[in-house]
């Protein structure tokens, strides 16, 4: 029997940037889900985007980044969950778990009442993910 180590989290610092860009790719191909382009814009900039009124958080193992998450400010009371993503080899060992639980956590303590999301048609398992954690389907849209 294999034992994982516990997840670290800590807020994102700068230098995670080019982890976290792979961490990001590497979850959404997986899934045939990479865009590229104007849909990343967020993460050229996530000290203004995310760290202002949310958090960016990474989730590490050995020192090693395995998951991260994020969430911005859309409203005085409503924010956005973003960019939750676990690396392959670490995945459903409960650490994606973590991180919401983290992000919810943490935007409750800034004033957040209510938390939106959106994933794409290809990741089934995210939409499943978010379905078990109370989040309910409010649109489809192109």
């Amino acid at each position: 029997m294999k034992i994982i180590a516990q997840l670290k989290i800590r807020r994102y610092k700068k230098s995670d940037n080019k982890v976290m860009w792979n961490l990001h790719i590497l979850g959404l191909e997986q899934f045939q889900a990479y865009l590229g382009g104007k849909w990343d814009k967020d993460l050229d900039n996530i000290e203004k985007v995310y760290l202002k009124n949310g958090d960016f958080i990474v989730g590490e193992i050995n020192k090693r980044i395995v998951a991260m998450g994020a969430f911005r400010k859309i409203s005085d009371k409503k924010a956005e969950i973003k960019r939750i993503r676990v690396h392959p080899e670490y995945q459903r060992k409960g650490f994606g778990q973590i991180i919401l639980n983290e992000l919810e956590k943490r935007a409750a303590k800034l004033g957040y009442k209510i938390l939106q999301l959106d994933t794409t048609n290809k990741q089934i398992p995210a939409q499943k993910f978010f379905e078990k954690n109370r989040y309910t389907k409010t649109k489809t849209e192109r």
